[in-house]
């Protein structure tokens, strides 16, 4: 069993897959703040000792990247998911440095070749 199918419905970290769901099939695409208040609620997940840091943000950054990389979705959404990855790369990139400087140099690779392939506009 994953500890998505055990997590109870009415949990923080419930709420945070669902948001997480609905950002990666794009339900909503004209309200990107959906994504910083789900990024938000990650945090606070975190600090509140609920969930663990790095997976966290693995977590996080692999669903916006995913999204943008959907050829599926709408650009703009994929677009805004792209740009939303800022702080959990960077926040990913400075826990890893002093642990594994090649996870960090990977996980700046992986964000900008997902950059490279969604722009530019207009698409084609």
């Amino acid at each position: 069993m994953t500890p998505a199918s055990t997590t109870r419905p009415d949990t923080p970290l419930a709420r945070w897959e669902r948001l997480g769901l609905g950002i990666r099939c794009a339900y909503n695409p004209g309200q990107p703040a959906v994504i910083r208040h789900w990024l938000a609620l990650g945090l606070k997940l975190t600090q509140g000792g609920i969930a663990q840091e790095l997976p966290l943000l693995q977590r996080s950054l692999r669903l916006l990247l995913q999204t943008a990389q959907d050829e599926a979705l709408p650009w703009f959404w994929r677009s805004v998911c792209l740009e939303h990855t800022a702080w959990p790369a960077a926040r990913l990139v400075s826990l890893l440095r002093c642990h594994d400087p090649l996870g960090a140099e990977a996980v700046h690779d992986i964000v900008q070749h997902a950059r490279d392939t969604l722009l530019p506009w207009p698409p084609t």
